[in-house]
C-alpha cells in the first residue's frame, strides 16, 4: 500500500517527538531537527537549523531527490525559555523571533519553491502565549503571535493551489521529562494550585488530544484552513 509521505520540523523531543512515535509506523517520515537526540531509529533525519535560510533551501533541494511530494507538514519548531536578562532588548526579542517565527517562515519558503505542489497539509503549532498575556517572555508571545497572523494570512493566500494550513495553540502541555513534568515532582502542591487557579478545567494538555487533531485535520477535511484550534482547558477565556 502506498505511504504517504510527512515531515515533521523540530521532532527530537517534548512535543515533537511524540508527534515522531505517533506517526512513524505508518507513514513514509522525514524528520528536520538540529540535533538527532531521540531519532536513532529514524532513518529519514535531517539535521537542520530552520533559523538559517540558505541551510533550509540545501535541505529541502535533498528532500526532492527523495520524494516528489509532501502530503502533510507539521511545524512544532519553538523554544520559550528565557535567553536573556533583559527580555526587552533588541537581541533577546530577535533571537524569539528566529527560533520561533523565522523557523518556519524559511520552512514554508523552502517547500513552496522547491515543491511547488498542491493538495498539501500543514500543521503549525504555536501556543497561547502569542493570544494572551499569561506572563510568558515578552519575546516569545510577540514570535507567536506574529506567526499567527503569517498562518492566517498564509491560508487565502495558498488556498487556490489547495493547500491548507491551521493553527493548533496548546496550553499547559504535561510530557515526561519536560518542563512542567520536572516542575510537578519538585513543587507538586505549588504547580497544581497554578492549573487549579488559572485553567477553568483544571488539567493539564496531553500529547494524545493534539495528535488526534493533527490526524483529524489531516484526513479528509477540504474546507478547513486558516483556523486556529486552542486547546487550553480554558485558560484564555
Amino acid at each position: 500500500m502506498f505511504k504517504k509521505n510527512i515531515l515533521i520540523a523540530g521532532g527530537s523531543k517534548g512535543l515533537g517527538f511524540e508527534i515522531v512515535k505517533e506517526f512513524s509506523s505508518n507513514y513514509n517520515l522525514f524528520v528536520l531537527s538540529r540535533k538527532r537526540r531521540n531519532l536513532n531509529k529514524h532513518t529519514n533525519f535531517f539535521s537542520v537549523d530552520l533559523s538559517k535560510e540558505n541551510n533550509t533551501f540545501k535541505i529541502f533541494k535533498t528532500l526532492k531527490k527523495k520524494v516528489k511530494k509532501i502530503d502533510l507538514i507539521i511545524f512544532c519548531v519553538g523554544s520559550g525559555r528565557p535567553n536573556s536578562k533583559n527580555e526587552l532588548s533588541k537581541n533577546s526579542i530577535m533571537n524569539y523571533l528566529d527560533t520561533n517565527f523565522f523557523t518556519f517562515s524559511n520552512l514554508i519558503n523552502a517547500y513552496l519553491k522547491i515543491f511547488n505542489s498542491d493538495k498539501t497539509s500543514i500543521v503549525v503549532i504555536s501556543s497561547i502565549a502569542g493570544k494572551k498575556n499569561i506572563k510568558a517572555p515578552i519575546g516569545y508571545s510577540l514570535a507567536k503571535n506574529t506567526l499567527d497572523l503569517f498562518v492566517k494570512i498564509l491560508a487565502k493566500n495558498l488556498a487556490s493551489n489547495k493547500i491548507k494550513i491551521n493553527l493548533i495553540s496548546p496550553g499547559n502541555i504535561l510530557i515526561q521529562k519536560n518542563n512542567w513534568s520536572k516542575k510537578l515532582k519538585k513543587n507538586p502542591k505549588t504547580v497544581k494550585r497554578y492549573i487549579k487557579s488559572n485553567v477553568p478545567l483544571n488539567n493539564f494538555i496531553k500529547p494524545k488530544e493534539i495528535i488526534n487533531l493533527i490526524k483529524f485535520l489531516f484526513n479528509n477535511q477540504k474546507n478547513i484552513t486558516g483556523s486556529d484550534f486552542i486547546i487550553d482547558g480554558g485558560q484564555i477565556l
